[in-house]
C-alpha cells in the first residue's frame, strides 16, 4: 500500500515536472519571440535614423551646394572646385571631376579636378588631365551619351572603364558620375571616385538627379557672367587703344610730314638726310602699331569685299612656309564649297600671320600647323557656346599647332592689347589682339581651346555669303601730283597738324583757308564761303560740331560742295547714301604729304556732283 502510495506521488510530481517544463518552454518560446521583435524594432530604428540622418546630410549638402552657387563673388571655375570639394568631404568620395562638354568636335574634357590629400591620387589626376572622351567613351562618355547617372562598385573590374589601371594604383575603386543638364542639353558630366567598394546609394542618384539641373544653370550663368564682364573690359581697353592710337596718330602725322618735307631739301647732307630718313622710317612703324590698336577697337578702316577664304589661304601658303620655318609641319584642308565672305583681304591675312607667329613661337623645337575652312551653320543650340555667337551660316577658320599651349590662368587675357607671355623684345603682345578686333570688325568671333603641353586651336566664325561680287575696276601706276590754285576750307584741331596741311598744300600753290574747329569754320565760311572749292576737315572736333555735322551744315548751304574727311580714328560707320574710301574722300592718320595732295586732287577732279 506504502509502495504503491509513494510511486502515485512520484507520478504526480513528474507530471507537475512535465507541465512546468512545457510552461518553461513556452515562456522561453515567448522570451525568443520577444527578443527578436526588439532586435527586428532595433534594426528598423536603426535604418530610420541611418535614412533620416542621410537625408539630413544630403539636405545639408544641398544647402551647401546652393550657398556656393549663389556667392555672386566667385568665378565659374572657383564655383565648381569648391563644389568638388565640399561633396566629396560631405559624402566621403575622394575624388571629384568635372567633364565639359565641347560641341565642336564633340569631346568631354576635364576642366576641374579635386582629391583628397595625398600623392598616390596624382598620377591618376595627370591620367584624366591627358584624356579626352567622346560620347559613350569610359564613365563621363557613358553618362553624356544615356543622359543617366551611372554607378560603378568597383571600376578596377569594369571592362568599359579606360582608366582602371591608374585608377588601381591610386586605389580607387567605386565609381559615380551624373549628368548637367540645361534645357534638355548636357553641358557636362561629374564624376566622384571613392577608395571603398561601395554600392548604389538611392538617396546619392535622388539627390544628384536635383543637383544636376541646379549645378548646370548656375555654371552656365556664371560664365555668361564673366564672358559680358571680359566683353566689357575689352570694350573698355579698346575704347583707351583708340583714344591713345588718335593721338598718337596725330603726333606721327606731324613728323612724317615734315621729315618727307625736309627729304626733299637738295641742299642737305647725306648724313642729315640719312637721319631724316630714319625719322620717316621709325615713324611708318609707329605707324603700323597705331594700326594694330585702331584693329582692336574696331576703328580701322575696313575695305571690305566679297572674297574666297580658300583662295585667301592658298596665296598666303608659301609666305606661311617661309614664316614657321622648315621644322615646321604645314598643312591645309579646305571645305569642299567655297568658302565666300564679305572681308579685307589685307586684315584676314594679317589674322593668319599673327596666328602662324604665335604657333611658330609656341612650337620652339618643331611641330605641327594646320590650317583648315568649315562651312558651318549654327543653330538656336549651338548659340551657348561664346558670348558672340549667334545663329546663321558662317565660314569656320580653323588654326591650330601642336604647341606648348596656353595656361588656364592666361587664356581669359590673351586678347588684351600688350599683353604677353613671351620675353622682352620678342613680341608687343599686339598680335592676338589685332586678331580679336579684326574678327569684331568682320561681325566675327573666336573661341580657343588649349591643353598645356599638348597645344592649342583657334576657331574663327565669319559670316558667309551667297556668291562673289564683281570686282570694281583699280587705278594702277604711280604719277607726279600735280597742284593747283583752289581754294581749301581746312579745319584741324591740333595746330601743328593744321600747319603741316597747310604748309604742305601751299607749296603746290592751293590756296587755304585755315580753321580750328566746326564753329570756326562756319564763322570763316561766312566770310569767304564763295571762294571755297574743297572742304578738309577732321572727323572728331570740340565745340560739339564734328567733322560730319560741318558737312551736313554746309552742303545745306551749298548742296554738292565736296570735302575729305581726315581722323586718327577710322569712321564707326557711314551715313546712308554715304561711302568713304581710304585716299579718295577719308584720310587715315598719319599721312604723307602725296597722300594729302592725291587726295585732293582727286576730289577736285571728280565729276560734279561727286561727294
Amino acid at each position: 500500500m506504502k509502495v504503491l502510495q509513494l510511486a502515485n506521488a512520484l507520478t504526480e510530481k513528474w507530471r507537475l515536472l512535465q507541465q512546468t517544463r512545457r510552461k518553461m518552454d513556452e515562456l522561453e518560446g515567448l522570451v525568443d519571440e520577444a527578443t527578436l521583435n526588439l532586435r527586428r524594432t532595433n534594426a528598423m530604428l536603426e535604418a530610420e535614423i541611418a535614412q533620416r540622418t542621410r537625408r539630413e546630410e544630403c539636405l545639408a549638402l544641398q544647402q551647401e551646394v546652393t550657398r556656393i552657387l549663389a556667392d555672386s563673388t566667385a568665378t565659374a571655375g572657383e564655383v565648381t572646385a569648391k563644389i568638388l570639394e565640399t561633396v566629396c568631404e560631405r559624402m566621403k568620395w575622394d575624388v571629384g571631376e568635372l567633364w565639359t562638354a565641347d560641341l565642336q568636335p564633340e569631346i568631354l574634357r576635364c576642366t576641374a579636378i579635386w582629391h583628397s590629400p595625398g600623392t598616390e591620387f596624382a598620377d591618376f589626376r595627370t591620367a584624366t588631365q591627358q584624356m579626352v572622351f567622346r560620347a559613350a567613351t569610359d564613365l563621363p562618355g557613358g553618362v553624356w551619351k544615356s543622359g543617366q547617372p551611372a554607378w560603378i562598385p568597383d571600376v578596377t573590374a569594369d571592362g568599359t572603364f579606360l582608366r582602371k589601371s591608374a585608377a588601381a594604383k591610386a586605389g580607387l575603386h567605386c565609381g559615380f558620375a551624373f549628368p548637367l543638364r540645361l534645357r534638355g542639353e548636357i553641358l557636362g558630366v561629374v564624376e566622384f571616385f571613392s577608395v571603398r567598394t561601395r554600392q548604389p546609394e538611392d538617396d546619392v542618384l535622388e539627390m544628384f538627379a536635383t543637383l544636376g539641373s541646379l549645378i548646370a544653370q548656375s555654371i552656365e550663368r556664371k560664365k555668361l557672367e564673366e564672358r559680358l564682364r571680359q566683353a566689357q573690359k575689352m570694350d573698355a581697353i579698346g575704347q583707351l587703344a583708340g583714344g591713345v592710337a588718335h593721338d598718337f596718330n596725330n603726333i606721327l602725322t606731324v613728323i612724317q610730314g615734315y621729315a618727307q618735307i625736309l627729304k626733299t631739301n637738295i641742299a642737305l647732307d647725306h648724313e642729315t638726310a640719312d637721319g631724316l630718313t630714319q625719322i620717316a622710317l621709325a615713324a611708318e612703324r609707329a605707324g603700323n602699331l597705331t594700326q594694330q590698336l585702331l584693329t582692336f577697337s574696331r576703328k580701322r578702316i575696313m575695305q571690305a569685299k566679297s572674297v574666297d577664304l580658300n583662295s585667301v589661304i592658298a596665296n598666303l601658303a608659301k609666305m606661311l612656309r617661309r614664316v614657321i620655318g622648315e621644322d615646321m609641319a604645314l598643312s591645309f584642308h579646305y571645305s569642299h564649297d567655297c568658302a565666300i565672305i564679305h572681308a579685307d583681304e589685307d586684315m584676314l591675312s594679317q589674322v593668319l600671320m599673327n596666328l602662324a607667329v604665335n604657333a611658330r613661337d609656341a612650337m620652339p623645337k618643331g611641330g605641327k600647323l594646320g590650317i583648315s575652312t568649315e562651312l558651318v551653320t549654327i543653330g538656336e543650340p549651338g548659340v551657348q557656346g561664346h558670348a558672340d555667337s549667334r545663329p546663321g551660316r558662317f565660314v569656320c577658320l580653323t588654326v591650330t599647332d601642336t604647341g606648348c599651349g596656353i595656361p588656364p590662368e592666361n587664356l581669359s587675357r590673351i586678347f588684351e592689347p600688350f599683353f604677353t607671355t613671351k620675353g622682352v623684345g620678342r613680341g608687343t603682345g599686339l598680335g592676338l589682339s589685332t586678331v580679336y578686333g579684326i574678327l569684331k570688325q568682320h561681325r566675327g568671333w573666336i573661341e580657343v581651346n588649349s591643353q598645356v603641353g599638348t597645344g592649342s586651336t583657334f576657331r574663327m566664325f565669319l559670316p558667309r555669303v551667297a556668291h562673289l561680287a564683281l570686282p570694281a575696276n583699280e587705278k594702277s601706276g604711280e604719277s607726279i601730283v600735280p597742284g593747283g590754285t583752289e581754294t581749301i576750307l581746312l579745319v584741324e584741331d591740333e595746330a601743328p597738324v593744321r600747319g603741316l596741311a597747310k604748309r604742305i598744300l601751299q607749296r603746290l600753290g592751293y590756296q587755304v583757308l585755315e580753321a580750328a574747329s566746326g564753329v570756326d569754320a562756319l564763322a570763316v565760311w561766312e566770310q569767304r564761303g564763295d571762294e571755297v572749292h574743297l572742304l578738309v576737315t577732321d572727323m572728331v572736333m570740340p565745340d560739339g560740331i564734328t567733322g560730319r555735322d560741318l558737312v551736313e551744315k554746309l552742303q545745306a548751304k551749298r548742296p554738292g560742295l565736296k570735302f575729305i574727311y581726315t581722323s586718327g580714328y577710322s569712321p564707326n560707320g557711314t551715313k546712308e547714301g554715304e561711302s568713304l574710301l581710304e585716299g579718295i574722300n577719308f584720310l587715315q592718320k598719319p599721312y604723307g604729304p602725296r597722300k594729302l595732295l592725291e587726295a585732293v586732287r582727286e576730289r577736285l577732279d571728280g565729276t560734279p556732283g561727286s561727294n
